[in-house]
């Protein structure tokens, strides 16, 4: 994947990723080849199963999946289930909160994520999601739709005049 270095500050927000530590090696890896890299990476959502995926406002995106926005059975090392989440918990980054919206036995299922600004590359963010083994650049819907987002896609949202 190609990072525009840009300011220190660039983050990159990565949707899908197979499991959600598996993105939390990315910046070490790429400092290793020495390569440019944000000066954080997020991990909204691991994407062992679809996920959709709402532009609700300029810097407000809601992710929904109904299995969890992780797999808990394999990634009880970053919660485990002693610490289950509940309706109106919140995460809260340096640039990002999180709320969740939903849960199931202990798991979010849908949460609120908002950024200090918004979603575009002028402010510093960079939405990336896994294809194929490799990350490639997401384009959001426009504000107040939602889309899909399969494991197989190539792209993320895909306007429906651009559909076949």
């Amino acid at each position: 994947w190609e990072w525009d270095p840009g300011t220190s500050q660039d983050t990159a927000g990565i949707l899908n990723p197979p499991l959600s530590s598996l993105a939390g090696y990315i910046n070490g890896v790429r400092t290793y080849y020495e390569l440019p890299g944000p000066a954080r990476t997020w991990w909204l959502a691991s994407g062992s199963f679809p996920l959709t995926i709402e532009q609700q406002g300029p810097q407000t995106l809601i992710i929904r999946q109904p299995q969890g926005l992780y797999l808990a059975q394999h990634e009880g090392v970053l919660r485990g289930g002693q610490y289950p989440f509940k309706i109106g918990d919140e995460v809260t980054l340096s640039g990002l909160s999180i709320q969740v919206l939903e849960v199931e036995q202990g798991v979010p299922v849908s949460a609120k994520y908002e950024f200090d600004a918004p979603l575009n590359q002028a402010n510093g963010y960079q939405l990336l999601h896994w294809n194929s083994g490799r990350l490639t650049p997401c384009q959001l819907p426009p504000q107040g739709q939602s889309f899909e987002l399969e494991l197989s896609a190539t792209q993320c949202y895909q306007p429906e005049s651009l559909n076949p």
